[in-house]
């Protein structure tokens, strides 16, 4: 697995969340409504990190998007 932030990334609130998923997807194939669904996240949520507006997402649901992208 690979890590999404380096050993800095104690506080993933101070982190340009949107822009990093926007960059994997790019990279890998993969459309934010793929994500979303393999993720298992409801579409205002993935709106939501793309947005990086992430105070009121739960760090489970993070986990999720790492999962689904096979990051740590």
């Amino acid at each position: 697995m690979k890590d999404i932030g380096g050993d800095n990334m104690t506080d993933y609130r101070h982190f340009d969340v949107g822009a990093r998923i926007r960059e994997l997807c790019e990279e890998r194939g993969v459309s934010h409504k793929e994500l979303q669904k393999k993720a298992g996240i409801t579409p205002k949520m993935m709106q939501n990190l793309l947005e990086n507006q992430t105070e009121n997402i739960p760090l489970p649901s993070f986990a999720k998007v790492c999962n689904a992208f096979e990051i740590n």
